[in-house]
């Protein structure tokens, strides 16, 4: 019965994280105020309700700094400077192939940030944005499916869906701007998949998407 309640609850969240964020802004290409709002309104509630949902992997990650702190902060710092690393490398061919192209995510997050106020822009993509996608990307489609497919596909699956996530457009130029996005998935997963901890992606995310927020937010 458990099992039962819990696949029904991941099915409602998956449910609504395809409507909002595939369905709606990619698949229907809706944008303006009305879809940045209806993002914040899931983040908010998919960022709340994943804690719940998720509670197992959570306490799990967390049980894991209490008995290997020293071991978690190796794989925290680790996954930091390979994240760099590999990001700067992804740029390369974007660089070389298209140096002048200027991806819409620039635009798309203008728009919310003049739309939205500060405190609930650092709530919702600082925190509660990084939180939904960790619970989409790396708790459930690695940690939940790698129990029934092989982990090593699903960090490769969930990591090229995660890229395919934040672009805008299906071109060329679009794709390669987007690669550093797969390595850090590629990253998030790999961390994921060998320490069963998935808090440690978790901060990762958050606190990379907190610096981007304070730095639209000190544009705005």
């Amino acid at each position: 019965m458990e099992m039962k309640k819990r696949r029904s609850e991941i099915g409602v969240y998956l449910g609504i994280y395809i409507l909002i964020f595939i369905v709606l802004t990619k698949i229907l290409s809706l944008r303006g105020s009305v879809i940045a709002i209806a993002e914040t309104i899931a983040y908010i509630f998919l960022g709340i309700f994943g804690i719940f949902i998720f509670q197992k992997e959570i306490k799990r990650g967390l049980n894991e700094w209490k008995l290997k702190p020293l071991k978690c902060c190796l794989w925290l710092v680790g996954a930091f400077l390979a994240d760099i690393i590999l990001q700067n490398v992804a740029l390369i061919p974007s660089i070389l192939i298209c140096p002048d192209y200027c991806s819409m995510v620039g635009e798309s997050q203008a728009d919310i940030v003049k739309l939205l106020p500060g405190f609930v822009l650092l709530l919702v993509f600082g925190i509660l944005g990084p939180f939904t996608e960790e619970f989409v990307f790396r708790v459930f489609a690695v940690q939940v499916c790698g129990k029934k497919i092989p982990a090593c596909l699903c960090v490769v699956l969930s990591s090229l869906a995660f890229m395919l996530l934040h672009m805008h457009m299906l071109t060329l130029p679009e794709l390669l701007s987007n690669l550093s996005i797969l390595t850090t998935g590629l990253v998030y997963g790999f961390v994921v998949y060998k320490t069963e901890n998935a808090t440690i992606p978790m901060v990762l995310h958050i606190l990379n998407n907190l610096l981007a927020t304070i730095g639209l937010l000190m544009m705005k």
